[in-house]
């Protein structure tokens, strides 16, 4: 298992899954969307807008830039609304290596295509390989 992560998304989900498995990487990044909650972050250490009463472990670094959260990571977790997958994936597709592992753990539909969150990443990622989801 790799040491460090990128998770993106700091909604409720995302920072909850970022506080849990600090346990269990020596790095974090996580991708904050919104400016003002990226610096209440990294000064406060909580997330007052989606999970306030928990603080983030020291080994969880909040940034707003998804370059500098993506780039040179072999595993990332996506923890973004389904209605705006597509246009994360699209940002982050330079900066994706190409063996790097892509967990999904947003849910629904796209309302556009009626596509799950995998069919969107095959179609945004251009790939066309196995998905497991539970």
């Amino acid at each position: 298992m790799p040491e460090k992560i990128s998770i993106i998304g700091a909604g409720s989900w995302g920072t909850a899954l970022a506080i849990h498995l600090a346990g269990k990487f020596s790095q974090i990044s996580l991708w904050v969307y919104e400016q003002d909650l990226c610096d209440t972050l990294t000064h406060t250490r909580e997330n007052k807008w989606f999970l306030p009463g928990y603080l983030l472990p020291e080994n969880i670094q909040p940034t707003s830039s998804l370059q500098s959260a993506i780039q040179g990571q072999s595993l990332i977790l996506l923890v973004v609304p389904t209605h705006v997958i597509r246009e994360t994936l699209s940002q982050i597709k330079p900066f994706l290596a190409k063996d790097c592992l892509l967990v999904c753990a947003s849910k629904g539909i796209e309302n556009d295509t009626l596509f799950t969150t995998h069919q969107i990443i095959q179609d945004v990622l251009n790939i066309d390989n196995s998905v497991s989801t539970i």
